[in-house]
């Protein structure tokens, strides 16, 4: 049969999201794009709404499942930048 049939079968890989959070105030979602990106060519996220904007600023940031070990070594980050996995809430929804 050859290869033929499958050319077209292919996996992707699995996006993971992280929570980065405790950087600095001023920081802005594309200064923690750019300063992973040369380490995570696939890597996309967003700014949250930090609980103390004034103290830090958070981010999710989503990279492939292969890569999540590397990008929650704590050498990789500024000191005092937190990085775990990123915890999905449900929506609570009205009962009436």
């Amino acid at each position: 049969m050859g290869n033929n049939g499958t050319a077209k079968l292919q996996g992707v890989p699995k996006i993971v999201s992280l929570h980065v959070f405790r950087s600095a105030p001023a920081t802005a979602l594309n200064d923690v794009l750019e300063f992973l990106k040369p380490s995570f060519p696939e890597i996309t996220g967003e700014q949250l709404t930090s609980r103390h904007p004034e103290q830090y600023a958070s981010f999710r940031i989503d990279v492939y499942e292969d890569n999540v070990q590397k990008a929650m070594d704590p050498g990789l980050w500024p000191s005092n930048t937190r990085v775990r996995h990123f915890l999905y809430t449900r929506q609570k929804t009205e009962k009436g």
